[in-house]
């Protein structure tokens, strides 16, 4: 009888984790916008050393950048998590290693752009916020994948972690690169503006 309850327990809890995401998903390309918004505006505890800053902030930024770019040349054209379109199970690339490359990007660009606003005090807090949005984002879509891939998607999640790369040096093959910077492209100029931002505030303020 515990065990039936517990079993319950973890279902319903388990469902109430997945319409959380289903939620976020629809709006996770703006979940960093208001961190973003107030690493732009804030100026507390400032770490005064351009030259660090403006090399590793950017430097960390092309990184995510940079996976994000990788993976998007494997998805191609539809987002794997749309069941209207998602014709096969994207596992080669960045996704041979870990199952959300996308997402881990954007902690690294994220992380970027708190290194340009100088509160690297603010950069833990930031990712475990980013972190919690996207685990529930990555509960539903994970539930999508299993519903339409099954035992090829539980294979593939048995094998490959879901934020740590793995060394699995197979499966590094996919579509062409113009492809994927073509798609990326918005999100290229949308980095682009946001290091200028960060640059503009600080001749101004500086």
């Amino acid at each position: 009888m515990t065990e039936r309850l517990i079993s319950a327990g973890d279902y319903a809890g388990k469902k109430a984790a997945v319409r959380i995401g289903r939620f976020l998903f629809r709006s996770r390309n703006f979940i960093a916008t208001p961190i973003f918004l107030f690493l732009l505006c804030a100026f507390f505890s400032e770490y005064e050393n351009d030259l660090v800053v403006w090399t590793t902030g950017p430097a960390i930024i092309c990184a995510g950048e940079a996976l994000r770019l990788w993976a998007m040349r494997h998805i191609g054209r539809s987002a794997r998590t749309r069941k209207d379109k998602a014709r096969r199970l994207v596992v080669s690339g960045p996704y041979a290693f870990i199952r959300n490359p996308l997402y881990v990007g954007n902690h690294l660009t994220l992380a970027g752009f708190c290194v340009l606003s100088e509160m690297l005090w603010f950069v833990p807090m930031a990712l475990s916020i980013c972190f919690v949005f996207y685990s529930f984002i990555v509960i539903y879509e994970e539930d999508l994948l299993k519903r339409r891939f099954g035992d090829e998607y539980a294979r593939y999640a048995a094998e490959t972690s879901r934020w740590i790369p793995l060394p699995k040096l197979n499966k590094l093959f996919g579509r062409e690169w113009r492809e994927a910077f073509f798609r990326e492209r918005s999100t290229i100029y949308g980095l682009l503006a946001g290091i200028l931002s960060f640059a503009l505030k600080e001749l101004a303020f500086s």
